[in-house]
């Protein structure tokens, strides 16, 4: 009976083994993170090796076979890879199937090419990076792929959908409760990876997300505001410095996010007619308005000292 090679654990998730096939002797990835399921998958890629190198197939051939069986994603998958190498290996003239390098992605290795501009590149019209990135990669990094990360995206399930959602309710002892907003948000993020899934990288069939999955938002907290007065002292607190001073007034004023105030171009600007053009923004609607003219509060005092 064959060993069981030695597994090398994946920061990613998974396990990493070095498999002999003739005179070849290369690495090979294992989308398992059960160490015994993985045991079992690696015993079976060694019997593949074994039978590769004693017929004597060529080495690209035997490799791109021996990735598919360790990273297939279920048993009905993995016997078809190996009743394919038995008919090579038995003589029988198999038609090769170029198969995107995509299809064994992981949960991982898709919201990296999401979030990191990749995938917008290829399919501008259908994808683009997510605004508030640095949000998107951290409820990714923080909450998904701990769970599923590993998990091949061919080979997600509503299972592991359920597990992410759980996850964010405190069950497990690293995770503390997270209001429904968060969790929503959390929901849509996944909920939009595997739409790229299926399209237009056409990964699966379908998004084992069910109609009703993604929380509610709930109720919003009361938001916040300035009083006349506590805007007029704050725009006139000197120690603060002056462009910090005026971005408060003119958020005050405008009612705009920061994020938007911060990505307006004097192009945007239409000073001769206090006019502001925003066609960039988190919820993508364009909109334009009149510059409110703020002098109730010292905003002219303010301008005039900033020029």
């Amino acid at each position: 009976m064959s060993e069981i090679p030695s597994l090398e654990p994946l920061a990613s998730g998974g396990y990493r083994t070095r498999i002999r096939f003739g005179e070849e002797r290369r690495r090979f990835r294992i989308l398992i993170q059960d160490l015994e399921l993985a045991k079992v998958r690696a015993l079976v890629l060694v019997t593949m090796g074994e039978t590769i190198g004693a017929a004597g197939l060529e080495p690209e051939l035997g490799a791109g076979l021996l990735t598919k069986a360790g990273a297939a994603a279920d048993d009905n998958e993995l016997q078809k890879i190996l009743a394919t190498l038995a008919k090579i290996a038995g003589g029988v003239k198999v038609k090769r199937i170029t198969e995107d390098p995509r299809s064994a992605w992981t949960v991982r290795e898709l919201g990296e090419a999401w979030t990191n501009g990749t995938l917008a590149k290829e399919y501008p019209d259908q994808i683009r990076v997510p605004r508030g990135d640095d949000k998107n990669i951290s409820r990714l990094a923080r909450h998904i792929y701990p769970v599923i990360g590993s998990v091949r995206v061919s080979a997600v399930t509503l299972a592991d959908v359920e597990s992410v959602m759980a996850s964010l309710t405190g069950k497990r002892p690293t995770q503390a409760k997270l209001v429904p907003l968060t969790r929503r948000t959390i929901a849509l993020t996944l909920n939009r990876l595997l739409n790229i899934a299926v399209y237009p990288l056409k990964l699966r069939a379908s998004s084992p997300i069910p109609k009703g999955l993604v929380p509610k938002a709930g109720k919003r907290r009361a938001m916040t505001y300035l009083y006349p007065d506590e805007d007029r002292a704050l725009l006139g607190c000197s120690p603060i410095p002056i462009r910090e001073r005026l971005l408060y007034g003119f958020l005050v004023r405008e009612g705009c996010r920061v994020s938007e105030a911060l990505g307006l171009r004097w192009s945007d600007l239409d000073l001769k007619r206090g006019a502001v053009r925003l066609d960039k923004n988190k919820t993508d609607d364009p909109r334009a308005w009149a510059l409110t003219p703020g002098r109730s509060s010292g905003a002219g005092d303010l301008r005039r000292r900033a020029r």
